[in-house]
């Protein structure tokens, strides 16, 4: 296996800056394959039915350390969202609860959504200690389950990337519906004016046949324009100063340059 497709999965996953060399981990482009399934639920269900193979495919190596070297991004989440104790905060594709065990611990409800099931086992069992969390399993690219109004934030890190438009974007709109007024939500996004996030866009060609049949949760790439008219179409207001939204260069240095971040407000009426 080639040295640069066997570094692919940390950039497929945008967290390279705390990852591991999956060189020591042949089972990785294994796990990242079209025929794992055409659906988003098939294809995240099918790579976490092992605990070490979710990690692989949501982290890009061993669990060894990965979480004091995912802190920096718990960090910046939990500054964007501006927590209080007393809050209830969702989480969209939680994953194997890897942000999850830096959110509950400084909140009175963290909830942890995904589409599947097998990953919320495995959150289940690595916040077991943690009385103040809820896990429900998504049946579809929305948020139906929750009532308007009913959290104080809401985030996505490391989700929305791996969506076509349309369902990322229908993800945002159900964010603003249920958050409450003043709530905070946290979305990331690749771009793909970054000259890094370009020649990165490149490399992700490497997992496409072209038979027109394409790995349903490859990353996408947007512009920086474009996520800004997601959310202001949709009704939120922009935090400028914890935003990442800049068109090429990112001023905020609290990511990877290539990351757009939208930190966003829904309005109180």
């Amino acid at each position: 296996m080639a040295g640069g497709k066997r570094s692919l999965l940390r950039r497929i996953l945008g967290l390279e800056k705390q990852q591991p060399d999956t060189a020591e981990n042949p089972q990785a482009m294994d796990l990242w394959d079209r025929r794992r399934g055409k659906k988003y639920r098939e294809f995240w269900t099918s790579v976490s039915q092992r605990y070490d193979d979710a990690v692989i495919t949501t982290y890009g190596g061993p669990d060894d350390g990965m979480q004091e070297k995912s802190e920096w991004i718990g960090d910046y989440i939990i500054d964007s969202l501006k927590l209080k104790p007393d809050f209830k905060v969702l989480e969209i594709g939680c994953g194997i609860g890897r942000m999850g065990l830096f959110i509950a611990p400084r909140v009175a409800q963290y909830h942890g959504a995904d589409i599947s099931p097998n990953m919320l086992a495995h959150a289940r069992q690595r916040m077991a200690d943690q009385k103040n969390c809820f896990f429900h399993e998504l049946h579809s690219s929305d948020l139906r389950d929750f009532a308007d109004s009913f959290f104080d934030a809401v985030f996505a890190e490391a989700v929305l990337i791996h969506m076509a438009r349309d369902d990322s974007f229908h993800y945002m709109k159900e964010t603003f519906r249920v958050l409450k007024p003043g709530g905070r939500a946290y979305f990331q996004f690749y771009n793909i004016l970054n000259p890094e996030g370009f020649n990165y866009f490149l490399r992700v060609l490497e997992l496409n046949d072209h038979t027109g049949e394409h790995l349903v949760s490859r990353p996408r790439f947007h512009t920086a324009q474009e996520i800004r008219q997601y959310v202001e179409r949709i009704g939120f207001q922009i935090d400028e100063e914890l935003s990442r939204l800049d068109d090429v260069e990112q001023k905020n240095e609290r990511h990877h340059n290539y990351v757009l971040n939208a930190v966003v407000t829904k309005p109180v009426a």
